[in-house]
C-alpha cells in the first residue's frame, strides 16, 4: 500500500518542477530568474503555502538564493535538485537551534563587569531590605495616626 504524500509536499515538487521550466543554464548551474511569488501564484496555490513551501526548499538543499528581488530586481533562485519525501520531511523537522556559546575572553569580560557579584544574593539582599523598609513606613505610618 501506498501512502499519499503531504500536499504540501506536493505543492513543493509542483513548485520546483515550474521554477526548473522556467530556468536557464548559467555556466552549468540551473537558475531561475524571475519573482518567485508570480510564479507560484501562477499554480493556483493558496497563499499560505508559500512560505512553508520555499522554506521547505530551501531548507532541504533544493534551492538556494543567489539574488533577493526587488522592485526593478529580479530574485536569482539557484536549482540543485528536486527534493524526495525524505529530504522533504527531514528538513521540515524542528531542529534545536545552536547553543548560545560565549568565548573565553567575553566570559571574562562579564565577570569583571560583575565584580564579582552574586547577582542571585544582591536581589535577594535588595528584596529582604525593601521589605524592611517597607514594614518599617507601615509601622511608621501608623503610629502618626
Amino acid at each position: 500500500m501506498v501512502k499519499e504524500q503531504p500536499i504540501e509536499f506536493r505543492h513543493a515538487l509542483d513548485f520546483y518542477k515550474l521554477l526548473t521550466q522556467r530556468a536557464v543554464s548559467e555556466d552549468g548551474v540551473l537558475e531561475f530568474r524571475g519573482s518567485i511569488v508570480e510564479a507560484f501564484r501562477s499554480l493556483g496555490i493558496s497563499q499560505s503555502y508559500y512560505s512553508p513551501i520555499t522554506r521547505g526548499l530551501y531548507d532541504s538543499g533544493a534551492m538556494s538564493m543567489k539574488q533577493r528581488g526587488a522592485r526593478g530586481t529580479v530574485s536569482i533562485i539557484v536549482l540543485h535538485e528536486q527534493p524526495t519525501a525524505a529530504t522533504w520531511i527531514k528538513s521540515r523537522l524542528t531542529t534545536r537551534s545552536k547553543p548560545a556559546t560565549l568565548s573565553e575572553q567575553q566570559l571574562e569580560d562579564i565577570l569583571q563587569q560583575l565584580g564579582g557579584i552574586n547577582i542571585v544574593e544582591a536581589l535577594a539582599n535588595h528584596e529582604a531590605r525593601i521589605k524592611a523598609l517597607e514594614q518599617q513606613g507601615v509601622t511608621h505610618g501608623k503610629e502618626a495616626n
